[in-house]
């Protein structure tokens, strides 16, 4: 009879990876990479905190997932001698083919900006600005998630050119100095262009169910067909902010502010201020608490400059003025306001004294 053949081993799914003492840039990149490359697709990382010196490139088609061990986490930081301007990163180059076919999941994961040092001394060139970097990148999902601890200028997730974005159940916590925790900017169609403004910051993209808790939230220059709802954010005044240039049908809903301290980054702008067309429905917004301040002397929500936008049913407590409303030729026919329960001694201003420049 012929001899028995030993059985074909079957390739290990998901690829799973443990936390080293040292470095862990090499181990990681290479389970992304071999399951990009594959039929797998799938990386996990064991509970436990990830030193990497420099940035994790993200791959098409990967699902990267992190574990939870009672209170242990799967957490990246940079370690001593990271090197780089985020922990993880897309860097596709616009209109190539593995753009076109590029999507990715996140769930599961801690990145802590904070370098993994006893001292401050033991890692004095150690720094990283952003958690996630996404260019050129559509079809990006983060879920259930945490980014914490990003420095002054930084930013939990930052990108240009985003499309179809998904980021939900995400805990975005404690950025130091003025930090942004979601900050989508206009992307170039293509490497070297000289007008910038080619690409939305970010298209149809739903960012629901997340917790804020910096000073500064999610920065939009510009949006389209983008959903805001269900979020919470607590901390600072300037959360919601798109005014820099027109955004298209921005839905700003159901969500919850809370306003704990004064200072502002952006003076005399609200707390959701934005430029274009949309609906700022169904909002509960209570400014600083009782006290020495009273309320915020500036407006809750601000609408600049706008075609179309419904701004209807909203709860705004300490604010003065609740809603204001600026370059806008006919405000009562151009922003459509029924409903809106501003709490005494707030009111509604509609001055017109913003000019929209000439583009």
């Amino acid at each position: 009879s012929a001899p028995a053949t030993a059985p074909i081993p079957q390739a290990t799914c998901p690829i799973r990876v443990t936390p080293r003492s040292d470095d862990n840039l090499a181990n990681i990149q290479a389970a992304i990479d071999r399951a990009a490359s594959g039929d797998c697709g799938e990386v996990v990382l064991s509970p436990g905190s990830y030193e990497i010196s420099g940035p994790i490139q993200l791959r098409s088609g990967l699902r990267l997932s992190g574990q939870r061990h009672k209170r242990t986490f799967s957490a990246i930081r940079p370690g001593p001698t990271f090197q780089g301007r985020a922990l993880l990163q897309t860097n596709f180059a616009p209109e190539t083919k593995e753009r076109k076919q590029n999507e990715f999941y996140i769930e599961n994961l801690r990145l802590d900006a904070a370098p993994a040092c006893p001292t401050r001394k033991n890692c004095s060139r150690a720094k990283v600005d952003v958690g996630l970097w996404l260019e050129n990148t559509p079809y990006p999902t983060i879920r259930d998630s945490e980014f914490s601890r990003f420095p002054a200028g930084g930013a939990a997730i930052r990108g240009a050119g985003v499309l179809y974005l998904k980021l939900m159940d995400c805990r975005l916590l404690g950025n130091f100095g003025w930090g942004v925790d979601l900050a989508l900017e206009y992307a170039p169609r293509k490497l070297g262009a000289t007008r910038p403004n080619t690409y939305y910051a970010v298209s149809v993209g739903t960012i629901q169910r997340n917790y804020f808790a910096g000073r500064r939230g999610i920065r939009l220059t510009p949006g389209y067909l983008v959903t805001i709802r269900d979020n919470q954010f607590e901390g600072g005044l300037s959360m919601i902010h798109a005014y820099e240039q027109t955004s298209s049908v921005l839905v700003i809903e159901n969500n919850y502010f809370e306003v704990s301290a004064t200072p502002q980054d952006v003076p005399g702008r609200g707390t959701i201020a934005i430029k274009g067309t949309g609906r700022v429905v169904g909002n509960l917004m209570t400014g600083p608490p009782k006290g020495k301040e009273g309320q915020y002397p500036g407006p809750a929500i601000e609408v600049l400059a706008s075609a179309s936008m419904t701004v209807e049913d909203n709860t705004v407590r300490r604010f003065d003025p609740g809603v204001r409303i600026n370059g806008v030729p006919d405000p009562d026919r151009a922003i459509r306001e029924h409903g809106n329960l501003i709490a005494p001694k707030a009111h509604v201003v509609k001055p017109c004294d913003f000019v929209p420049q000439s583009t």
